[in-house]
């Protein structure tokens, strides 16, 4: 449909005569999601006259749901509509302006949502709160209109808008989901408590623009997870870390302390070697030795061993004050080795539910040679004394995408 990826979501409906006409305008403009929260009361029956043909299979196919958050799920952005303006209300758009932003972002692949209020009060404060920008149709006298003539019109505008955009090639770089939005902004003003920024009874209203400031930003991934690690670093350094925090930090350090203790295998004791007279003792041959110490760095547990998987979570509770926020693990590998080169590589391999490409890991390097939890100056010399060198130096490489969920930092170490 042409508006695919649009949500409208109608909250605390009154009459169901209203749902059925804004499914035939949903129908008429493209858009083929509707979404109900908490209708005051509800009958397909009475609604499907008026929805049409056309809108009937809105109809049978739309949720209803209790909350509003239940209602926007994974959506990128939120408008909601006002007839009313001032206070709580600031900053309102005209349907052209705000549906070419919604067509616009639409077209990049984002999913929106627009929300309309009950027939008789609009959206209360607390609902237009959970919007990053709010739409207004200009009228004469009589501001107020009918439902399903404001979705038909606001509809009108993203359709016309969108059709502008037609034949212009899509960019696909999405903003967080508003879910993430809601848990940053959470995150952010319990820091702003911490540090006594917010003050008077009404902290909600106060806290209103920095809403509106990081909603109109559209916040990618990785400037997501670089804010939320610095709320976590402030809130940790001012001793307001929340009990989720301690539990999660206390259950990486039980989980680090079983994993080193389970790699402490006991050895076999060591039998005695008997010489008979005329026998020569056993040799080995500098080069064996060194083949097989050698052969030790293609094991892939002793790497492991060297570079443990712990240190990929210390490393993001250093980076961004929670190991839960990052994207990715990291894993020491052996690529090639040689008698005076060790050809390695530092994995970066995509988590569940995260995404690679959008960390910028081209820039990991430089934080890899100097970042002191990784210690790759130790690994490398972990690395050469394992391959019985006395000197040696080191060197990583640009970051290569091997696939999208695996990308690796080349580390060599070369004998000196």
């Amino acid at each position: 449909m042409l508006l695919d990826g649009l949500r409208i979501v109608l909250v605390r409906t009154r009459f169901p005569e209203n749902i059925g006409m804004a499914a035939r305008a949903c129908a008429n403009m493209g858009c083929g999601d509707i979404r109900l929260v908490a209708p005051e009361r509800w009958s397909f029956e009475k609604a499907l006259p008026l929805a049409t043909p056309k809108g009937a299979p809105l109809l049978e196919r739309l949720l209803i749901v209790d909350d509003i958050g239940s209602a926007l799920g994974d959506v990128n952005l939120v408008f909601g509509t006002t007839a009313r303006t001032g206070g709580w209300r600031k900053g309102v758009l005209a349907p052209e302006e705000a549906c070419r932003l919604i067509a616009e972002k639409l077209h990049a692949g984002e999913n929106i949502a627009i929300l309309f209020g009950p027939e008789d009060t609009g959206l209360e404060n607390r609902e237009i709160s959970r919007c990053q920008d709010l739409i207004t149709i200009p009228t004469d006298e009589a501001s107020s209109l009918n439902l399903a003539q404001s979705v038909l019109l606001v509809l009108y505008e993203c359709a016309k808008a969108m059709r502008g955009l037609q034949g212009r090639p899509r960019c696909h770089a999405k903003t967080i989901s508003q879910p993430d939005l809601e848990r940053f902004l959470s995150l952010f003003k319990e820091t702003l408590l911490s540090l006594d920024c917010l003050h008077g009874d009404n902290t909600e209203y106060f806290f209103l623009p920095w809403k509106h400031l990081f909603g109109r930003m559209e916040l990618r991934r990785s400037e997501y997870d670089a804010l939320m690690g610095l709320c976590r670093q402030i809130r940790r350094k001012t001793g307001h870390t929340t009990r989720q925090e301690r539990r999660n930090r206390t259950q990486r350090q039980h989980e680090t302390v079983a994993a080193e203790t389970d790699t402490i295998s006991p050895q076999p004791p060591i039998q005695p070697l008997t010489i008979q007279q005329g026998d020569s003792a056993p040799s080995l041959h500098t080069k064996d030795a060194a083949h097989i110490m050698k052969s030790d760095i293609e094991n892939q547990s002793w790497l492991d061993s060297v570079f443990p998987a712990s240190r990929t979570n210390d490393f993001f509770d250093a980076l961004f004050g929670g190991a839960e926020e990052g994207a990715y693990d990291i894993r020491l590998v052996c690529r090639e080795n040689g008698e005076d080169r060790l050809s390695m590589a530092f994995e970066l391999l995509q988590r569940p539910g995260k995404c690679l490409r959008c960390n910028l890991t081209y820039g990991l390097p430089e934080v890899f040679k100097r970042h002191p939890v990784l210690n790759v100056a130790g690994v490398a010399e972990e690395l050469a004394r394992k391959a019985g060198w006395e000197h040696m130096t080191w060197e990583l490489g640009h970051t290569e995408e091997e696939s999208p969920e695996c990308h690796r930092i080349p580390f060599t170490v070369f004998r000196a």
